[in-house]
């Protein structure tokens, strides 16, 4: 008796959770997460939260730092639409937390260095930014699966100051300022240009044609482990990039999966080797892939994924 109290308890904390992200002002709601994707969802397995997300809309950058964001009034927290990255850090943050409030810090935590709110604090460059600002809970696995000669880098020479002041008044999101207001904030991030200065970012990957030689590494990925699309002689805009895309590497019945937020479509399913041999004939500056995982530390709490090898 007192074990089926205990349950009814549980679901109905999440039911009201449920009720929570629905409500949320930040963007946690609309048709976000019905009850039983809240039942679901906090606390479970990447595999579990992942397809539970398959199909939700593709939208580049979707969130922002709220409705008291300086810069970008877009919510802060979302389930219905994600763009590569937002999908990564919601699930990882889903998967770390008990609780709104512990899915809010974690969320704040895993997209800005420090979990400082603040659009120049975000990482929005995924090799110079958000992994090394995500050391605490992930680890480089990419050398895991092939011989150490095999292994790549990846350098670009990534210039923070250029992509800042590269910025509009098209890049401030709010909807409660007219162009010369957006205008006057843009050069307000012009002027934060001066704290930074280029940087050599280099990313381990596994090339593709390594891995069409070696298909059967693919199967020893831990299910759960994040890829990173890497990029050589890549400058998409003001600066040089050697990171594009991010998603989740799935092994599903014996089929090494990416689940991914897919540009221009819809949070999906590909099998990873046919995808990276046609991006690389799409765009030959696609080389190959970058691996993380949850780092033993991370793992003894509860963020749940298959053990890395």
């Amino acid at each position: 008796m007192r074990k089926t109290n205990k349950l009814i308890l549980f679901f109905l904390a999440l039911l009201l959770l449920g009720q929570s992200l629905a409500a949320s002002e930040e963007g946690l709601g609309g048709n976000a997460a019905t009850d039983t994707e809240a039942s679901t969802l906090l606390n479970g397995s990447i595999e579990h939260i992942t397809e539970a997300l398959l199909g939700r809309r593709y939208v580049g950058g979707p969130l922002g730092e709220g409705s008291s964001g300086l810069h970008d009034n877009d919510p802060r927290y979302r389930l219905d639409q994600f763009d590569c990255t937002t999908f990564v850090e919601t699930v990882l943050a889903l998967s770390l937390s008990k609780s709104l409030e512990q899915f809010t810090v974690n969320m704040d935590r895993i997209r800005y260095k420090n979990g400082d709110v603040s659009f120049l604090s975000r990482n929005h460059f995924p090799s110079l930014d958000w992994i090394p600002n995500n050391s605490w809970l992930l680890e480089d696995i990419t050398p895991n699966f092939l011989a150490e000669t095999e292994v790549r880098l990846a350098r670009a020479v990534i210039d923070k100051a250029a992509w800042v002041l590269s910025l509009t008044s098209k890049e401030i999101t709010r909807p409660d300022l007219n162009d010369e207001q957006k205008q006057a904030l843009a050069k307000q991030l012009h002027a934060e240009a001066k704290n930074f200065s280029p940087q050599t970012i280099s990313i381990a990957y596994l090339p593709v044609e390594a891995l069409e030689q070696n298909p059967a590494v693919l199967s020893k990925i831990p299910s759960g482990s994040i890829f990173n699309i890497v990029r050589e002689n890549y400058k998409p805009g003001a600066t040089a990039m050697n990171v594009s895309h991010q998603g989740f590497v799935i092994q599903q019945r014996g089929v090494t999966l990416i689940r991914h937020a897919s540009v221009g479509t819809a949070v999906k399913d590909d099998v990873l080797l046919p995808y990276l041999v046609e991006q690389k004939k799409k765009k030959p500056s696609v080389v190959g892939i970058n691996l993380l995982f949850v780092s033993e530390k991370s793992r003894s709490g509860p963020l749940r994924t298959t053990k890395a090898p």
